[in-house]
């Protein structure tokens, strides 16, 4: 993958529209002087210094959030040229701050060093300052005072280039440097004036419907000739989205929550009540995806019956959403991905590398998503059939909205501030173009792109206009074939999971020893995903092993040792742990709680208990040795059962890691968090909170935690057994296991065989 770094040769305001008026694109209307750019201080204090440089003299600061004027760059691009609202005027670092208008539109500032200088000599002739990321680094510390705690994107350590360049220069990767070729730029057909505040579009055939904020109200235009058909009345309150499907067009009401269902003359056709005030909507056939930002969720709504089939929690801050194939995909702000079927059933939820997601197109003949993220500039097409990452671009705008022409294979980015729009090719990533498409600057609300027929129309919501663009391919671009592939390359990754499920599947003493005999076993795990499938089949996370003998607090055993297995025609991995110790249960007849966990993602477990005669062996809280009043590390937990007036309660107790301190009553203190699993189930999804209760004994003043309202009985009404543990959210654990059943070893479990394994290609590597 390749990185698309910021031009060398960049472009003034005037250079901009000169290029605009030799590439005929019609004459320009005569315009006020637009106000100069400004950047937003992004740290708490920059320094303003008298050159270019880290060695220059600090001739003033600024402080975080405060605007300054930015007269030009330097000739890398790195450095600003600002003026304060003080007066001040000199150089600041240009990572630090947030610039009103893309680099390439900054001139160069007259009279600046050339861009070899803009970095100090010293750091230039330091080898550890020539390491990859050195100098920027430098900079960045010594032009902040605060530069550590700069909201800065996680610098990519990947080395590699991840994305074209626009301009065709040379870029280095690891073997060779490489020239890019630029893409051609759309032509500039028209603008077709609106009657009110646009504030979404949807496409269906030949026709765009935009939705009017203002007066609640759908205008029709016709694409072939780029004229105004009409404007049809809903009934909504507030029009928040629109979506177009199947010879309907769906409207999201904001204040009513409904969705209000038209023909597309703007007939209503049905009303829809839904359980929350609705977000964005995404519609394929009989099914309409209506998103709630407030709450976390997405409602699956049959559009035949005009019913609500479920409304599923899919999570925090989910942002955009579309659908493929059936199934809806919701991208959140903290960088994952949701997938809900048709059926209202959350399918699963992986990680993406993107954070502050701001943007989405689907390209359904491909199965591939994009989707864009605003704190680190980036565009990421995610195959949604293997759960890989195609391709990736990092910008030099903020993106924003996101649309996709199936016809040439050209995805549109426009940025935030609706000025430039980014073309990239799917089909050869390394082909770029950008092209000014707006000279005044104004907040791109995030879904102002549509693409009907190669034609692209650009959304103004301050003035109410389309922008009409024509998309179009050059000589020696690669056609978009519609039974191509995309590009993808050696360093394809599959997508991490953001949780997963760890299966134990076999327990094996050696030698076939019976568990009261037996002094070593081997165990073996394997990962699926919500759905059933094997996890990004490339992924190779850390899997380890954890035990808990008696009542005692589990403890890492043993890392699993990745494996490639093929069962019934499927392909997949799984995870051994051999000769892991289990005597205990031979010399002191205590049974052995096995679970096994993956780092760095949230992971749902089954319990496999290794016992002699699976009997149940009552525990009871231990004798303390002391209490500790702040304590803030890794926690063991303790699990017993209590008879109450109540029935059967668990009762947890809180202490510091590998010792008997408990700890002291706190109303700020770690809460703990009741999961549970029956039978060879993995965790439940339900979790009870707890409760503190403080207790006096001995002199010592401690909490306990009780988990009210579960019966541990009641539970084995359908089930056989039932395995209880304690997590905390953002505390490491080391829970103890309270098993309760008529027998609580671990009877019938069988390696799971994955609904869906790996290629051949992938299970190879």
């Amino acid at each position: 993958m390749m990185r698309w770094r910021s031009p060398r040769r960049l472009w003034s305001w005037i250079g901009v529209w000169s290029v605009v008026l030799a590439l005929g694109l019609g004459p320009v209307q005569a315009l006020a002087a637009p106000a100069p750019p400004y950047a937003v201080v992004r740290v708490p204090r920059l320094n303003i210094r008298a050159a270019p440089s880290i060695q220059a003299p600090v001739v003033g600061q600024v402080q975080e959030g405060e605007r300054v004027t930015v007269l030009g760059r330097n000739g890398e691009g790195t450095w600003l040229r600002v003026e304060s609202a003080g007066g001040i005027g000199g150089w600041v670092y240009a990572e630090l701050t947030q610039p009103s208008v893309p680099m390439a539109a900054l001139a160069l500032y007259q009279g600046s060093p050339a861009a070899s200088a803009s970095l100090p000599a010293d750091l230039a002739s330091d080898p550890k300052a020539r390491q990859p990321g050195a100098s920027k680094e430098a900079a960045r510390a010594s032009a902040s005072q605060d530069a550590p705690s700069a909201r800065q994107p996680a610098p990519n350590p990947d080395p590699r280039p991840v994305g074209p360049n626009p301009e065709g220069m040379a870029l280095q990767t690891a073997a060779t440097a490489t020239v890019l070729q630029p893409l051609c730029r759309p032509n500039r057909l028209r603008t077709v004036t609106l009657a009110g505040r646009p504030r979404a579009l949807a496409t269906l055939d030949n026709r765009l419907y935009v939705a009017l904020a203002e007066v609640s109200s759908l205008m029709m235009v016709d694409t072939a000739r780029d004229m105004l058909l009409g404007t049809s009345r809903t009934t909504a309150e507030e029009v928040i989205a629109v979506a177009a499907a199947d010879r309907s067009i769906y409207v999201a009401d904001g204040p009513g929550k409904r969705l209000v269902v038209t023909t597309t003359q703007g007939a209503v056709k049905a009303t829809i009540r839904l359980p929350g005030p609705p977000g964005s909507l995404a519609v394929e056939g009989d099914r309409a995806f209506v998103l709630h930002p407030e709450m976390g969720a997405v409602s699956v709504v049959d559009v035949r019956t005009q019913q609500v089939l479920a409304t599923v929690s899919v999570g925090a801050d989910p942002r955009q959403i579309a659908v493929i194939s059936g199934r809806a995909f919701i991208a959140h702000n903290a960088g994952f991905l949701s997938v809900v079927d048709a059926q209202g059933q959350r399918q699963e939820q992986l990680l993406i590398p993107v954070n502050d997601v701001v943007g989405m197109a689907a390209d359904p003949q491909e199965g591939v998503l994009y989707i864009a993220g605003g704190a680190d500039q980036k565009v990421v097409a995610v195959d949604v059939a293997t759960w890989t990452l195609v391709n990736s671009w990092t910008l030099d705008t903020l993106p924003s909205s996101l649309a996709f022409n199936p016809a040439t294979g050209h995805l549109f980015v426009l940025d935030s501030t609706g000025q430039f729009l980014t073309v990239l090719s799917s089909v050869q990533a390394d082909r770029a173009a950008q092209v000014q498409v707006q000279e005044r600057p104004v907040e791109d609300p995030g879904n102002s792109l549509a693409v009907v027929q190669s034609k692209i129309y650009i959304m103004n919501p301050a003035d109410s206009r389309l922008a009409v663009w024509l998309d179009r391919t050059c000589p020696g671009e690669t056609p978009r074939r519609t039974t191509a592939t995309l590009i993808t390359y050696s360093s394809r990754t599959d997508l991490t999971p953001r949780r997963v499920e760890a299966r134990i599947g076999i327990l094996w003493p050696h030698g076939g020893a019976a568990p009261d005999q037996a002094s070593y076993a081997n165990l073996t795990a394997v990962l699926l995903r919500e759905d059933g499938a094997v996890p990004a089949c490339a992924w190779e996370p850390k899997v380890t092993l954890w035990a808990a003998v008696g009542g005692e607090p589990a403890r890492l055993v043993a890392q699993g040792q990745r494996r490639m297995v093929t069962e019934k025609g499927v392909t997949f991995p799984v995870y051994d742990f051999n000769d892991v110790d289990i005597r205990v249960t031979r010399e002191r007849n205590l049974p052995i709680h096995f679970t096994v966990r993956v780092e760095g993602v949230e992971t749902v477990q089954n319990v496999w208990t290794h016992s002699a005669t699976g009997r149940y062996l009552p525990t009871v809280r231990p004798e303390l040795e002391g209490i500790i009043q702040r304590y803030d590390g890794p926690l063991d937990v303790r699990l017993w059962v209590e008879e109450t007036p109540r029935g059967r309660e668990i009762v947890a107790l809180l202490l510091k890691a590998e010792t008997l301190l408990a700890l002291a009553p706190s109303s700020s203190g770690p809460v703990p968090q009741l999961r549970w699993a029956v039978d060879n189930g993995v965790t439940e999804p339900e979790l009870i909170v707890g409760q503190s209760e403080v207790r006096r004994e001995g002199g010592l003043i401690f909490a306990v935690w009780r988990f009210p309202g579960l019966d541990p009985d009641e539970l084995l009404r359908g089930h056989a057994q039932a395995r209880f543990w304690v997590e905390i959210p953002g505390v490491e654990v080391y829970s103890s296991v309270l098993a309760w059943g008529r027998d609580i070893r671990t009877l019938g479990a069988r390696l799971p065989v994955p609904a869906v394994g790996c290629a051949e290609e992938i299970a190879s590597r």
